[in-house]
């Protein structure tokens, strides 16, 4: 059967923004936990939508209380309501963050900001912990399995030196899809074409665990996930938070069905 045809149509409003001069995303999410600014959200809209309309609203629906104010505006609209992405840095990422923050403290995790992972610990095919810096001090932490997420070329997961040679940057594991630059400079002059890096990262087995070039898996519980996956282009195919959260996922789920 053919789809059915979609149309949208916008709807301004100016609902009131006092004398703040904050009229971003982090901004309008905090209005939106107002009970008067909903109010006012809603009276400007109620007459303007049609019977069997769908409104969606840009991703900025509440912070800390995104979803009472989801369900408030439903109600009261008697419509369904949704949201549509906008670019980082968004509203639903840093509500994932507190989320998934909030979910690990709760558990017992510990997060460590300002730490370098400078390298790691590994005996007999495991890695037995990973080595941190901070203010010129190492410290080693141990554990009975890793992720690692330390990203691509941009991020610095992925290094490049002066002489062009190219390392994965804690574990120094192998890496896929390296291009043939023949000598060239491996960047194009470009920045939006899709550089010869781009693909280069991590090959991994079916649990996600990094494989050597001839396919044996380099340490038994080490998986990887995000962009230090070889093959994916993520800023090109918008896929980035995607690929994250689902590789990273599904570690977890390997760690546990390992454990």
């Amino acid at each position: 059967w053919p789809a059915p045809a979609v149309s949208a149509r916008a709807v301004e409003l100016s609902p009131p923004l006092g004398r703040e001069a904050d009229v971003g995303g982090l901004g309008f999410a905090r209005r939106f936990e107002e009970p008067a600014f909903r109010d006012a959200v809603v009276r400007g809209l109620a007459e303007r939508v049609e019977q069997y309309e769908r409104v969606g609203f840009p991703a900025v629906l509440g912070l800390r209380n995104a979803g009472e104010v989801w369900r408030e505006l439903e109600s009261r609209l008697e419509r369904p309501v949704f949201e549509v992405a906008t670019l980082p840095p968004s509203v639903s990422g840093i509500r994932l963050y507190e989320a998934m923050t909030a979910a690990l403290r709760q558990t017992g995790g510990r997060i460590l900001l300002g730490s370098a992972v400078i390298g790691a610990e590994t005996e007999n095919g495991r890695v037995k912990g990973v080595v941190t810096e901070a203010a010129a001090r190492r410290t080693s932490h141990r554990a009975g399995s890793f992720v690692l997420a330390s990203g691509g070329f941009a991020a610095g997961g992925i290094q490049v030196d002066s002489y062009g040679k190219i390392r994965e940057a804690v574990f120094d594991l192998p890496l896929a899809g390296l291009p043939k630059t023949n000598g060239r400079p491996p960047f194009l002059p470009t920045y939006l074409e899709e550089q010869p890096l781009d693909r280069v990262g991590v090959a991994v087995d079916d649990r996600l665990r990094p494989t050597d070039a001839d396919g044996p898996t380099r340490y038994e519980n080490l998986y990887a996930a995000g962009a230090t996956l070889a093959g994916a282009v993520p800023w090109q195919e918008a896929s980035g938070t995607g690929l994250s959260l689902a590789s990273g996922y599904a570690a977890a789920k390997a760690i546990l069905e390992g454990s």
